[in-house]
């Protein structure tokens, strides 16, 4: 009998913080539609910050969302040399984030099933 697992990859979907996290990867999908592969959480945050929900939003809470969206497997973070000009830069490790190709196909699924609504509605 074949097993089902799990599939982490929507978690962010139906978590407590769902409009933020959707947000997030929207973000993220706009920018890789756009040929943005990778992005710092400094951009992801200046791209938060132009919608009015999350003006007051912090680095910190990003960085807390962005780790929980690399544990459930949405995104990649892998760690950018080219940014650590000392010893504290590399021990605050400064991440570069891409969508994994999962995430992709989730993000796409949800923009289609919005348009679904939208025409039917």
């Amino acid at each position: 009998m074949e097993r089902f697992q799990a599939v982490t990859e929507t978690s962010y979907l139906t978590a407590q913080n769902a409009p933020l996290y959707r947000r997030i990867m929207r973000i993220f999908f706009e920018e890789y539609e756009k040929m943005h592969f990778q992005l710092y959480k400094e951009d992801v945050l200046e791209l938060l910050r132009t919608y009015p929900d999350y003006t007051d939003y912090t680095l910190d809470q990003l960085k807390l969302d962005l780790d929980s969206l690399t544990a459930w497997k949405n995104l990649t973070a892998t760690q950018d040399p080219k940014r650590v000009y000392t010893i504290a830069d590399y021990k605050n490790k400064q991440y570069r984030y891409a969508m994994t190709d999962g995430a992709v196909e989730v993000e796409r699924l949800t923009v289609k099933l919005e348009n679904l609504f939208i025409e039917k509605g």
